[in-house]
């Protein structure tokens, strides 16, 4: 059965969060669009929506993942393959609730589907050259250090679906849309690679931690000072770089441990 006006109003709500950020979304793909039922929500789980969605229109294809709007544009960013055709049905879905909005349909960083809004609902919008030049500097800026770290941090499906968001802004003209998504990876991308190099470093810390009592006094002042290197160069270098660091690291340990002397 279709969403009643309350759910139709609480949705309408969660599409202007998600104006100014991700939130959860759960879907239930009815036998017509008219029938199927969208559920989003801050901080319940997609898994969950999708499930409380089903109770609604009984519907046998489960969709969920995280969802954002950018202008007219719905980009759904599904945890597991979605049905084909899945961007069609949302799309006249909400025709169905008097919306107008195109979807693009991802798994990951790739884009399944695209169904643009309807010509007459999309304003046109003259090129801003000062914008199309800010974008082009925060991409060349942000993407290098998005190659060499990304897939390695914590968290990294969301920082690359944030990523992606703003691809595809800058692509459709959006250049306020994708400086603002990339401004927002720039904050989570640099926690994300202070947490990920802390980590790392705690883990050799503890290493050492385990043979320090029979280390040499040399050695130990050797390893404390690349410890400080490490500690320094964390949110600064690459997720590689302090993977190397804590590996040479670990190398400097397992070489000093080997000198210790049986005791006679």
């Amino acid at each position: 059965m279709p969403m009643d006006v309350k759910q139709v109003a609480k949705l309408k709500s969660l599409l202007a969060i998600a104006k100014k950020g991700y939130v959860n979304f759960g879907l239930s793909i009815g036998a017509k669009p008219e029938d199927t039922v969208l559920l989003m929500h801050r901080t319940k789980p997609g898994k969950k929506l999708s499930t409380d969605a089903k109770e609604l229109n009984d519907g046998s294809k489960l969709v969920f993942g995280i969802a954002r709007l950018d202008g007219r544009m719905l980009h759904l960013n599904c945890e597991r393959k979605p049905p084909s055709g899945m961007g069609v049905n949302v799309k006249q879905f909400f025709k169905s609730i008097k919306l107008s909005y195109g979807v693009t349909v991802r798994q990951g960083t790739d884009t399944l589907e695209t169904d643009e809004a309807d010509a007459e609902d999309k304003p046109a919008k003259p090129v801003n050259k000062a914008e199309a030049g800010k974008w082009l500097k925060t991409k060349a800026a942000l993407e290098p250090a998005l190659t060499a770290s990304l897939d390695l941090l914590p968290g990294a499906p969301a920082l690359r679906a944030t990523w992606t968001a703003a691809l595809a802004s800058a692509q459709k003209g959006d250049y306020p849309g994708a400086i603002k998504a990339a401004d927002q990876l720039k904050t989570s991308f640099a926690t994300a690679l202070k947490a990920h190099g802390a980590a790392k470093l705690t883990i050799v810390l503890k290493d050492m931690e385990k043979v320090k009592s029979s280390l040499s006094a040399e050695n130990r002042t050797a390893l404390r000072s690349m410890a400080v290197k490490i500690q320094k160069n964390i949110g600064k270098v690459s997720a590689v770089g302090i993977e190397k660091l804590c590996k040479n690291f670990s190398a400097e340990l397992a070489k000093a441990s080997s000198q210790v002397e049986e005791p006679q």
